[in-house]
This record gives structure tokens, C-alpha cells and sequence, in this order.
């Protein structure tokens, strides 16, 4: 380990319950993970350090996020006109997480447009985007979306949810719950954990 390393493990372990700022967090990844310090701070950066398997679990709380942003916008059970079908289609993407059922969702989404609810105005499009999330291409792409109908109040509240959610998936931790009540308060990253191998 080098004196840095030893320095912050050492205040770390003295100071458990210091938070960390984003700054002193950003120099523990670039001593610990020497990869960073070619990625810029942004979302985009932070999902470019994960791990497939990380990428996945990002994609699914992003696909949660557009969820949870349209079904705050659907009209009541009783005058629904197919909207909710593509918050099902999601839902079968988060239990199945395969390209089979992306393509599904993907497809049932161009379908609409084509010759459905969308395209006969029964409904708007953006009902659509839970099924557009689950088939995109990249948890970046889905984070896109989520955004785009998150409303104009939202957009700031709802990138950091994703950069908290991000950081937390770098580190092993808890997600945080979906809604803008749960998103801390700064976009900074939670507790490191100082693994020692």
C-alpha cells in the first residue's frame, strides 16, 4: 500500500463517520482504481467504470425511475387505453433481464406508433418510454429516457438519483429507493469501503 493509501486508512479508521467529500473520494478511486482518472465526473464517466454486471443493475434502477415517472402521469384504471401495457412489458424486462424480452418490449413500443393506441391518438407517446427503457441499448440510453419524461420539475432531482445510484452501485451499497424524496442531497458518493487485499 502506498503512504497515501496508508494515510487514508489510517484517518478513515480513526474518523469512521466523517463523510467524505467528493473531492477526497475521487482521490481514493484514483489510488485505488487507477482507471478513473481518465474518466471524466459525470454519469457517463461513473458507468464507464462498472462492471457488466453493474451496468445491468444500473439499467434495471433506471427502468424503475421511468416507472415510477409514468405512473405518476397514467389516467385512472378505468379510462386506461393500453398505457399501462408498456409499464407491464418493463416489468417483465426487470424479472427477466434478457435481449429476447428487450426486444419484445422495444418492439411492442415501434408497434404502437405504427398501428395502435399512439398512432390512432389514444394516448401519448410517452407512455411508451418504460418499454423503450427496457429495450435500450445501454443503461445510458434508459437513464436518457427516464429523464426526458421525468417533467420539467424533475430533470435535476432525477440525474442525481441516477449519479447517487451510480455511486453506490461502484461501492456494494444499498440503492437508493426510487422518488425524489429518497435522493440525498448532494451527488456524492457514499462511504468507502477500504478493501485490503
Amino acid at each position: 500500500m502506498s503512504e497515501s493509501q496508508n494515510q487514508f486508512q489510517e484517518y478513515h479508521t480513526t474518523f469512521p463517520d466523517t463523510p467524505l467529500s467528493l473531492d477526497a473520494d475521487e482521490e481514493l478511486l484514483r489510488l485505488l482504481r487507477p482507471e478513473i482518472v481518465s474518466q471524466p465526473s459525470t454519469l457517463e464517466g461513473l458507468f464507464n467504470l462498472m462492471s457488466k454486471a453493474q451496468k445491468l443493475i444500473f439499467k434495471k434502477a433506471v427502468v424503475k425511475q421511468t416507472i415510477y415517472y409514468i405512473t405518476k402521469k397514467l389516467p385512472p384504471p378505468e379510462q386506461d387505453e393500453g398505457e399501462r401495457l408498456f409499464i407491464e412489458l418493463a416489468k417483465e424486462w426487470l424479472r427477466n433481464p434478457t435481449k429476447e424480452v428487450a426486444d419484445k418490449a422495444k418492439l411492442a413500443a415501434i408497434t404502437d406508433c405504427i398501428d395502435r393506441g399512439v398512432r390512432y391518438f389514444n394516448y401519448p407517446a410517452f407512455f411508451l418510454e418504460p418499454a423503450c427503457a427496457a429495450g435500450a441499448k445501454t443503461g445510458l440510453d434508459a437513464a436518457e429516457i427516464a429523464l426526458k419524461i421525468a417533467g420539467i420539475g424533475y430533470v435535476g432531482v432525477g440525474i442525481q438519483w441516477q449519479i447517487t445510484v451510480a455511486w453506490a452501485i461502484l461501492y456494494d451499497q444499498k440503492l437508493p429507493d426510487v422518488g425524489e424524496e429518497s435522493v440525498l442531497k448532494t451527488a456524492t458518493p457514499p462511504k468507502a469501503k477500504i478493501i485490503n487485499n
